[in-house]
């Protein structure tokens, strides 16, 4: 996998393209705004887990796929890597 892939998913922004995300976007966007209600509580390759409170998690959610989920231009090449979501409803732990 390229170095490209690696920028993209941190939020390099491609001149090509101009679309913002990746985790800086989704940091300056969604957790620094939550005042510390939301946080970025693992992120690891290519993913990113989040803690926020149960109303907000559909919300959160769509905002993070969103900014995740943009295309990429390697070698002349336009694409987008897919995205999904997982959703655990209780705190790691806790049942």
């Amino acid at each position: 996998v390229s170095q490209s892939r690696y920028d993209h998913m941190n939020g390099a922004i491609q001149p090509e393209l101009g679309i913002e995300g990746g985790l800086l976007a989704i940091y300056e966007k969604i957790i620094v705004p939550s005042k510390e209600e939301i946080k970025m509580i693992q992120t690891a390759h290519d993913s990113v887990v989040l803690e926020c409170p149960r109303p907000l998690i559909s919300e959160i959610s769509e905002q993070t796929v969103s900014l995740l989920k943009r295309p990429l231009v390697v070698n002349g090449e336009t694409f987008t890597i897919p995205v999904d979501c997982d959703i655990y409803p209780e705190r790691w732990g806790e049942h």
